[in-house]
């Protein structure tokens, strides 16, 4: 069990750490040339799929191990915005408050973004896209995903922890997303989550091994039609990690722990910083310099964010129980 558990936190690391290299290698144009640095950056986006295949397996897990059920959908709600929007209101806060100071300096150059009542509710909300408003940060719209996947999850669990009612509702949803074919739904992403649902089924032992390969490789064949290779190997390659890696490391450990925090911010903070290296940086190696940079003041950021808003709501959340101790 503390095998399975260490592997997701240092998998939610390293999927963070991933989406953070991709920004601070690929996210400015005009910072690095094509060639090899900028190359070992280009893929780091499927940090994004990893944490969808993450939560497909460790929220059902926990809803799984409290014994929930769907009278308690409230106390799942609960536990689950206590969680995560503390630290994501921070990061809104943050990131508007960096452009303010920002467009303070001499060298600014205008972003071309209101910050007016609707765009802010909308973030906060995590109805941006499906309202026509963009993202503050643009890794927010993953977290819409992730708040659809929390609720679709809390509403069937029921249903999923069965292997034939989970089959059925993953071939609706991928019906859904043909039918509908609506940006900002989760549907899109049905395969990676049920890498993750599928996995769980497995490893809590409701379904057997046969039965567990046969899925995956359903799914996995799925998750090639309906998305790319590029998503199917990054899907792959996360079940795997949870499955098999093992890792004492403080420091994977410590990258797991601060993960949410280090992805709220790293735009805001440290792609700033990169900004300033297209102006500043001009050999190879004062670039590595800036990336550098940019990845270690995030990862401090982060872990003030952690302490200050992730650490005592995760205990608050982890305190709240579906059922009274008898």
């Amino acid at each position: 069990m503390k095998k399975q558990i260490t592997s997701v936190n240092v998998l939610r690391g390293l999927a963070s750490l991933f989406v953070c290299w991709f920004h601070f290698t690929n996210g400015n144009s005009n910072f690095l040339d094509e060639g090899l640095l900028k190359s070992s950056g280009k893929y780091g986006w499927l940090g994004v799929e990893m944490f969808f295949v993450i939560s497909g397996f460790i929220i059902p897990y926990s809803l799984y191990r409290g014994r929930y059920k769907l009278s308690k959908f409230l106390i799942f709600a609960k536990k689950r915005l206590i969680r995560i929007y503390p630290a994501f209101f921070a990061s809104v806060f943050i990131y508007i408050f960096l452009h303010f100071i920002s467009s303070l300096m001499p060298f600014y150059r205008d972003e071309s973004v209101e910050y007016g009542f609707g765009l802010i509710l909308s973030n906060l909300t995590y109805f941006s896209e499906l309202l026509g408003y963009s993202w503050i940060n643009p890794v927010f719209w993953t977290l819409a995903i992730e708040i659809q996947f929390y609720i679709f999850c809390g509403v069937l669990f029921g249903l999923l922890k069965n292997k034939y009612y989970a089959l059925v509702i993953f071939l609706l949803c991928i019906s859904a997303n043909y039918i509908f074919n609506i940006q900002g739904l989760f549907f899109r992403f049905t395969p990676l989550f049920f890498l993750g649902i599928f996995s769980f089924l497995y490893f809590c032992e409701l379904i057997k091994i046969k039965e567990f390969v046969v899925l995956m490789l359903f799914t996995v064949i799925t998750l090639y039609f309906v998305l790319s290779i590029p998503q199917t190997v990054a899907g792959v390659v996360a079940i795997t990690l949870i499955f098999v890696f093992n890792s004492n490391s403080k420091v994977l450990n410590f990258l797991g722990d601060i993960s949410y925090s280090l992805y709220l911010i790293h735009v805001p903070i440290g792609g700033r910083i990169i900004n300033l290296g297209v102006r500043y940086a001009d050999q190879l190696y004062e670039k590595i310099i800036f990336i550098a940079l940019a990845l270690f003041i995030s990862i401090v950021f982060s872990y003030i964010l952690y302490r200050l808003t992730e650490l005592p709501t995760k205990k608050l959340s982890s305190s709240i129980k579906y059922y009274e101790k008898s």
